[in-house]
């Protein structure tokens, strides 16, 4: 498993569509129309955009599409709409607070079926599915509140508010998947 990776020039790109896509947003309602893309930009990936607090780097939204289903620079451009506006653990990002944000973006790769112990901390990203319950959590999560594979899984089962153990049960499916992470530059 290994992620396409996005050039230099496309990431710095993508980053500055995604902080024009949400001040678009956020001004006008509208989603920034894109023009179609060559090259990377114009391949179907799934995308998350995480938005942090420049100064505390406090989470301040992420949402994602783990599907591919739409262009990169699409992607990205739903994405950071969505985390700024729709991650419902948090008030929709005002205006005002779109200069202190710090924007990061996350290529995913193809999802694989995966068993509790190829899981590797920090390569890793998980979603779990049963029923019409999922949980999804990006590689850095775990490296980022220092969990072992168990706790990852415990914390993934609650993200999808099923019980600790439903990895484990019957119905359950468990799939990795990598990504090509890259963020602003901290002033």
């Amino acid at each position: 498993m290994s992620v396409k990776e996005v050039e230099a020039t496309a990431k710095r790109r993508l980053l500055c569509i995604a902080r024009e896509a949400i001040r678009t947003h956020l001004t006008t309602g509208e989603f920034l129309v894109h023009p179609p893309e060559d090259g990377k930009l114009g391949d179907v990936h799934a995308t998350f955009v995480t938005l942090r607090n420049r100064t505390t780097r406090d989470l301040r939204g992420c949402r994602g599409e783990y599907r591919a289903t739409r262009p990169l620079a699409q992607a990205v451009v739903h994405t950071a709409v969505a985390a700024a506006t729709d991650d419902p653990r948090f008030p929709t990002l005002t205006i005002d607070e779109l200069s202190q944000t710090h924007i990061e973006i996350s290529v995913l790769t193809p999802m694989i079926p995966i068993t509790p112990s190829g899981i590797e901390i920090g390569r890793h990203g998980l979603l779990l599915t049963n029923g019409g319950a999922t949980g999804l959590f990006l590689p850095q999560v775990p490296v980022e509140q220092e969990w072992s594979v168990d706790d990852y899984l415990r914390w993934l089962c609650r993200k999808a508010a099923l019980p600790d153990d439903a990895w484990s049960r019957n119905g359950a499916e468990l799939f990795a998947f990598e990504t090509d992470m890259w963020e602003e530059e901290l002033a």
